[in-house]
Parts: structure tokens; sequence; C-alpha cells
């Protein structure tokens, strides 16, 4: 069993360190002291946005990530229970499946059941597939993989998993159940294994291209893919900004959680942030957004957080929220 780190930010802005005990690698909800601090300053200045809480959760619900289906609900995944939710627009919050085990990524198949990734009985990383309905089954192992975290559609019936401790992305196949490495870089891998923060944390695939985010380095990165899903040369997007999950809009303008910096921002395609969100708009500890639409067509950026779990708040730890973020003044 892998001694659990915790979640970080990238060096020279802020290193946390905890010593509680959890049976996954990644995280470590609690109280947490930080060494080496410095302010972590806007590349322009905020610009926040309208915000709504969609749904709250007790404190300490680590919702770690998130889909939004065609029909606007929204399904996140809880961390350390490995619970499935569906939230459906009036915030209305429904157990569809509880998988055996903990549980991080999560993406919609055509078929409209989903995959997560995770680790079965806490300890083996794992993809789950959930139907519809919350059937779920443990579609395959990955018993070279350390720590599966976020996953993507890349083409047909494969699928890119980031390992954030490997510090390498796995291509596996929904068909052959069989993973092989898809990406391996320097910029993937944490820069100090002795320090728990994970190296390539995100992935999201858009066109012709994937993006990833390492958080210990503070990198959100592309690398273009040919017509075969094959990767060619990896390019820092942005530097210098905490970076956990995200979503990439039509125009290559990407919106990230920040997680232990308890924002959201939006990172212009020429590597400059603007934070969008912060403690006021209920987002502390950030940790996945996602698309989707408001019911008179607002364009909404959905975030889920843990309430900061690992790096609490003034106040201490919030709740665990979906927040809904007013992006339609923003451009696309």
């Amino acid at each position: 069993m892998l001694r659990p780190p915790t979640l970080a930010l990238a060096p020279a802005i802020v290193l946390v360190c905890a010593s509680s005990a959890f049976p996954i690698p990644g995280i470590l909800p609690g109280a947490a002291t930080t060494r080496g601090a410095v302010t972590v300053a806007d590349s322009t200045p905020p610009a926040k946005v309208p915000a709504r809480t969609v749904v709250s959760f007790p404190v300490r619900t680590w919702l770690e990530n998130l889909v939004v289906a065609p029909s606007g609900e929204v399904f996140a995944t809880s961390y350390l229970d490995g619970k499935l939710y569906r939230i459906g627009a009036d915030g209305a919050a429904k157990t569809l499946a509880t998988l055996p085990g903990t549980i991080a990524g999560i993406e919609r198949e055509p078929s409209g059941s989903f995959l997560v990734v995770g680790w079965k009985d806490g300890r083996i990383p794992s993809v789950f597939r959930v139907s519809a309905a919350g059937t779920v089954t443990v579609l395959g192992t990955l018993p070279e993989a350390r720590f599966p975290n976020g996953i993507t559609h890349l083409q047909g019936t494969q699928y890119l998993i980031a390992d954030s401790y490997r510090g390498l992305v796995w291509e596996f196949d929904v068909a052959s159940k069989k993973n092989t490495v898809w990406l391996a870089d320097t910029l993937l891998a944490r820069t100090d294994t002795t320090n728990p923060t994970p190296g390539v944390n995100g992935v999201r695939h858009t066109h012709d291209a994937v993006f990833l985010t390492s958080t210990q380095r503070g990198l959100l990165l592309r690398v273009p893919v040919n017509a075969s899903g094959k990767p060619g040369t990896l390019a820092v997007r942005m530097r210098g900004l905490n970076v956990d999950d995200f979503a990439i809009g039509d125009d290559g303008t990407a919106y990230v959680a920040t997680h232990v910096v308890n924002t959201v921002a939006r990172v212009a395609t020429s590597g400059t942030w603007t934070t969008i969100a912060g403690l006021e708009e209920g987002v502390a500890g950030s940790t996945a957004v996602a698309f989707g639409r408001g019911a008179s067509g607002a364009r909404i950026l959905y975030v889920t957080t843990n309430g900061g779990m690992t790096v609490p708040p003034p106040g201490g730890v919030q709740p665990g929220r979906l927040v809904a973020l007013d992006i339609s003044s923003l451009a696309h």
C-alpha cells in the first residue's frame, strides 16, 4: 500500500505536508502546513463572474471530477467514498452508484455509460464502467499504474488516463481491456518524487490536440494528435499556476481548477491567466470544471470542490459543493 501523499502547489508556490493516512495516493484531507509559501499573483486583474451554488454536501465531502450529460445533468465523483452522484438542474443530488473503492476521473461513453478510474478496494488501480442505470462493472485493472487520475476519450474504443505518479499517460482500450503507454515525458513527471504533489493530472482531448496539466510543475501542456491518435511534440501552454482538472473552449481558452489556491482561472492561449472565481464564489478546494448550459441558455462552467480539505481556507473546511459560474460574458 502506497503512503498517501497530499496535493500541493507547484514548487516555488506552496508545498503542503500532512500526516493523516488514507488508503490511496494523492489525497490527504485535514489540516496542513505550508512551507515556502509565496503570493500567487494573476497575470491579469481578477474578473469575477456570477456564481451560484447548485448543491452543497456535508463538510469533508471530496467531489473530485465531473461530466455534464446532454440532458444537462451533472455526474460527479466523490473521491473518498466511491460515490457517483447524479445532480439535476434543480440541485437534487442522488447517488447513481457506489463503486468498490476510491475514485477520481470520469468520462462519458457514447452509449451513455460512464468510465471511472480509481482504486478497487482502495488499492488496485482500475477502470470501472457505470451504466446509465447505475450498474457497476470492473472493466479492467491497470497493473503497472500508480495513480490513475484524469481520463478522456481519444478515439474509437481508446481512452487516455493520466498517471500522476508514473508521470505518463496510458492508452486504455475498453474493447480489449489492455493498456499501453501513450505518452511519457519529463514534463509529465514530478520534479521531486519525495514531494507528494501529482505530476500529470488532468487530461482533455479536443479537436486535433490533447491538453494536460502537470501540477507539481505548475504547467498547462498541449500535444498535437494525428489522425491515427498518436501524439506529437509536447509544448507548454502556460506555466506558474497550480492546475488540477480543467476544460478547454473551442478557441483553445482553458478554464482551470486551482485546488489549493481556492480559485477558478481562465487561461488565454497566450498563457496569461485571470481569476474568475474564488472563496466569495464558493470554490474553496476547486477540483474540476466542465461546460454546461443554464435554463436560459447561459454558458455555465460547473465546478466541483472539496471545501478546502487539503489547505483549509480562513474559517476552516467548507462543504463540498457543485458551483455554477456564468461565463456568458467571456469569450469562447
